[in-house]
């Protein structure tokens, strides 16, 4: 990201110069060049992301296709959690005995 310096040796970025104009702050030639020049880029890199994930290329099928791999991913994970749910709560039981048994052992030496 390039930057600008103002008369006070300040640098605005693009972004900066984007809120001051939208601000309705005025903007020296050289910044309003510099903002048109980042507005440029911004709708170029827009345009090359909207072009790359075009889904009308693929066909239904393969987006079904696609819909049930990820469909078949998230179950997959979804059992792993159940799982890994099952055992937090089985070592938070023994956790908890543990702790009850050194309350006990420790009320005893004290006595």
């Amino acid at each position: 990201m390039t930057a600008l310096k103002t008369k006070d040796n300040f640098m605005l970025s693009q972004q900066d110069l984007h809120l001051k104009h939208v601000l309705g702050e005025s903007l020296s030639p050289e910044e309003l060049h510099q903002l048109e020049k980042w507005y440029e880029e911004q709708d170029a890199q827009e345009e090359t992301v909207l072009h790359h994930s075009d889904l009308s290329a693929d066909s239904p099928e393969q987006i079904q296709h696609q819909i049930n791999l990820l469909l078949e991913q998230i179950s997959t994970e979804l059992e792993q959690v159940r799982r890994l749910t099952e055992e937090n709560n089985a070592l938070k039981n023994a956790n908890q005995v543990l702790k009850i048994q050194l309350f006990e052992s420790l009320k005893q030496s004290a006595a």
